[in-house]
């Protein structure tokens, strides 16, 4: 299928500045360029500056700008731009013009490369605002050797070079950094047991109160983690296999069953409204019953995996491995570790914060087991950070063996019904997948909300507005945040991310899901500090520092 031009996204994002303070710059996302009236963009800086009619506007294009397209803006009709800065007071139809060359001249390159080389590039975004970055991010990787076809999710945002919100497909060749280190992510919804009814708001408080910390290791005793690897638990409809403790050294297996850092968490949520009640009878879903959600992965494990990768391949000048190679076999043996051990960590997470409620819930009402966890059960579990096998079809019909690498994109093809999060402040959804369209969007869907800003800058601007991090602590829902890492709360405040919402709405347009329910958070579990004892009791004291400890998980997280 020929690559559309990049031309045809809908939305662009300009700035505005003032011409008294060229340093104060607001943005807005110009949507139908044809239809643009400089009349709009008038009223859109009166709103966004907060002050009197602006009378005239230039257009001013820098290189190393982001975004490229800046406007300037004077109050006196006749005024010139003052000295130093490009451009002249236009009229509309040149504003108009320079605005669309302008993007044209930025994309269009883009665009023919990817015809050229015949490489599908698509965005899965109409409503959501993908910046440039991200944009770049992917694009570069769909140059790499063996690409067939680069796919953006609407939650696409950029991470440290590789994009998050991908869906890459190569042939003969498999990419282990467009994985990343966090092999294995994902979620995992299941249901409690519990009933909204009897979860007032003064019990939730309660709960958040008393959940002791689960950032710590789940037990000192060696043998419960081997019976535990060696058990034969079920998650969701999917085997759960066992793993051999000799495969995993101390500070890995120590690992197991915390959530880790990053965005990753476990919440409490209930139904809002049910879109799809067929889909919920089948699914036995209750809207009186209390659910838990977990994203976590693969931990310190999936780092370990990836270095060796890179470590090994410091002297080969391409980045990825030949599939059939001892470098690939090797890759893939750990890879599919992480990925078990992923599930199970999700699995332990869930059980740990269960058991404090009530020490009879278990996590799967099909298994009998003592490490069994389901007076509920899992209704899915799926990763979102991991490469696989699959095929996709020629044009004569017949068909070709790909490998789809997925960054931060949910497969479509795993799981009739997924789970999609906003932030802890907003709502996520349960959604059944158009199984007629997978092959669109590359087999996948958005894992989440995505970041519309990254943690320095979510960080500078929460902690300026909220001084008093306990501030965000509670959100509009009146659910609660555990979180005792003071950073945290401001790098992962709902402000952060992009609307859900509009994500949501996105995969919709593009008939890739239909929703079934609408989930609100309650608690939502990030981080707690550990008790002193606890510490004391199962730490290894060089390894786990109370230092050491609070700088954790630099890679275990998927929205950088």
């Amino acid at each position: 299928m020929e690559s559309k031009p990049l031309i045809t996204f809908k939305k662009v994002q300009v700035n505005l500045v003032k011409q008294s303070n060229i340093k104060d710059a607001k943005y807005i996302v110009i949507d139908k360029l044809d239809d643009i009236k400089v009349k709009f963009i008038f009223s859109q800086a009166k709103n966004k500056f907060k002050q009197g009619k602006f009378q005239s506007i230039a257009f001013y294009k820098e290189a190393e700008q982001k975004p490229k397209m800046t406007l300037v803006l004077c109050a006196d009709k006749d005024s010139n731009i003052k000295k130093g800065q490009q451009g002249q007071p236009q009229k509309e139809e040149e504003v108009k013009k320079d605005l669309i060359e302008s993007i044209k001249s930025d994309q269009q390159i883009l665009a023919d490369e990817q015809h050229e080389k015949k490489v599908k590039f698509s965005i899965i975004a109409k409503e959501t605002l993908v910046d440039e970055e991200s944009m770049k991010q992917l694009y570069s990787a769909s140059k790499l050797e063996g690409c067939l076809q680069a796919f953006g999710m609407p939650d696409l945002h950029p991470g440290k070079g590789i994009p998050i919100g991908a869906s890459i497909i190569t042939e003969g060749i498999i990419y282990p950094e467009l994985v990343d280190y966090d092999i294995g992510c994902g979620m995992c919804f299941l249901k409690t047991g519990m009933q909204v009814s009897k979860l007032t708001q003064k019990r939730l408080e309660m709960l958040s109160f008393s959940l002791k910390s689960i950032d710590c290791p789940w037990t000192s005793d060696y043998k419960k983690y081997e019976e535990f690897l060696d058990s034969e638990l079920q998650w969701g409809s999917q085997k759960c296999e066992k793993i051999g403790i000799d495969k995993l050294d101390k500070k890995t297996l120590q690992a197991l069953g915390t959530i880790g850092g990053g965005n990753h968490f476990a919440e409490f949520q209930e139904v809002n409204q049910i879109i799809d009640q067929q889909a919920c009878d089948e699914l036995q879903i209750d809207q009186n019953e209390v659910f838990m959600l977990v994203h976590s992965g693969s931990r310190n494990l999936g780092e370990k995996i990836l270095q060796g990768f890179l470590d090994d391949n410091k002297s080969s000048q391409s980045k990825g491995a030949i599939v059939g190679s001892e470098q690939f076999d090797k890759y893939m043996s750990n890879h599919d570790l992480a990925l078990n051990f992923a599930r199970r960590n999700r699995f332990l997470i869930a059980h740990r914060i269960l058991e404090q409620i009530d020490s009879r819930k278990t996590v799967d009402k099909d298994i009998d087991s003592k490490y069994a966890i389901g007076s509920g059960e899992c209704i899915v579990d799926i990763f979102h950070n991991f490469v696989e096998k699959s095929s996709i079809d020629n044009e004569d019909g017949t068909q070709k063996e790909v490998w789809i690498h997925r960054k931060g994109a949910t497969p479509s093809t795993h799981s009739k019904y997924l789970v999609i999060p906003g932030s802890r402040g907003s709502y996520s959804y349960l959604v059944k997948v158009c199984q007629e369209n997978v092959a669109s969007s590359g087999y996948s869907l958005a894992h989440g909300a995505g970041r519309r800003m990254n943690r320095s800058k979510a960080l500078a601007i929460n902690k300026n507005k909220h001084p008093n991090h306990n501030d965000l602590l509670k959100t509009e829902f009146d659910s609660l945040v555990v979180c005792e890492n003071k950073q945290l709360v401001y790098e992962e405040a709902p402000i952060a991310y992009k609307n859900i919402d509009s994500v949501v709405r996105d995969l919709v347009e593009f008939g890739l899901v239909t929703i079934v329910a609408q989930l609100k958070p309650l608690l939502t579990y990030k981080f707690k500090e550990p008790e002193f004892q606890q510490l004391q009791h199962r730490y290894d004291p060089e390894l786990h520092r109370r230092k050491e400890y609070k700088k954790q998980d630099q890679y275990d997280s998927d929205n950088n």
